[in-house]
Order: C-alpha cells, then structure tokens, then sequence
C-alpha cells in the first residue's frame, strides 16, 4: 500500500500485521559507523572508519489513540522477534530497540466521540 508502513511480525512465519501511515516527519536514518585513531610512535594520527552494515531509523506517528494502543498490544506480543516493514519504496527486516515505544498524549476529547490522538515514537535496526 503506498503512503503506508505495512508491519509483519514475526518474520518469516507471519503471524501479525498492522499498517502505519507515514511518519510525521519522514525518516530519521542514522549513521552506524564507528572511527578508530591510532597514533603512530611519532606521535602521527591515523584513523579509519568501520561502517556497519544495519541501518538505525527513528519514527514518529500521530495516530488515533485507539491505533497507539493497538501498536503497544503488538508491541507486547513481538517486540523480541524479528519484523518486517513494507514501504513503498522498499522492505526492512530487523528488530525493534530495547524500551522503544512512547506514546504521548497531543489532544484529548471533550465528548464522547474519539478524537484524541497521540504521538508514537520507536526506533528500528535492521538486520539486512
């Protein structure tokens, strides 16, 4: 589904699915990559960098309540299994960090219609 992030858990035998629309702010990908100094006897430094091969992404939904809390049910039930996230530009199979999941209350509803909608924030590692 364009515009969405399809969630599968756990991968490969799935067992789950939810679907996410885009984040709020897009993807925030960061750089796993580690620098090493040396120093050589004469006091030259050297460096190099050892990149990694998983990626980091951090994510921020404004979701109907309702939808936070189902995210949290999942959560619960997979967040030590392996997942895959279909976009629609690619797939990412990896594992969700350790403590992720935040939801924070943006607005809250005066009557008895749902209309309070929270913010949910997790960060993703992939491991391929």
């Amino acid at each position: 589904m364009p515009g969405n992030y399809t969630i599968l858990a756990p991968y490969p035998a799935t067992l789950a699915t939810i679907i996410l629309p885009n984040p709020q702010w897009g993807d925030v990908e960061k750089k796993t990559a580690t620098v090493i100094i040396h120093r050589a006897m004469d006091g030259t430094a050297y460096s190099t960098i050892r990149n990694q091969t998983t990626r980091q992404y951090s994510w921020s939904f404004d979701l109907p309540r309702v939808k936070g809390l189902e995210f949290l049910k999942f959560w619960e039930l997979y967040n030590a299994e392996v997942w895959q996230i279909l976009r629609s530009n690619d797939t990412l199979i990896g594992n969700i960090q350790l403590n992720p999941a935040t939801i924070d209350m943006l607005r809250r509803s005066v009557n008895c219609e749902s209309k309070e909608a929270v913010s949910l924030n997790f960060d993703f590692e992939t491991v391929q």
